[in-house]
């Protein structure tokens, strides 16, 4: 069920970067790693794209500092 979750979280964070409000994006794809982190392996590879997406959602919000730190 976090699997599941997360990755619906992680498709309607995406979907909102592409038609929505950013900070509707930011807060799906916030939850959606929460979600991931308490569901999948600490290096799962879907981790790693839910944090790509934050981090550009982050960075199109006009927040670079956000965005860089989670980039990293």
């Amino acid at each position: 069920e976090g699997a599941e979750l997360t990755g619906r979280l992680f498709l309607a964070g995406v979907a909102f970067k592409s038609t929505g409000p950013m900070i509707a994006a930011e807060a799906s794809l916030q939850q959606s790693l929460r979600y991931g982190r308490q569901s999948l392996p600490k290096d799962h590879p879907w981790l790693a794209i839910i944090l790509h997406e934050l981090a550009d959602a982050r960075e199109f919000r006009g927040d670079l500092q956000g965005a860089e730190a989670t980039y990293r």
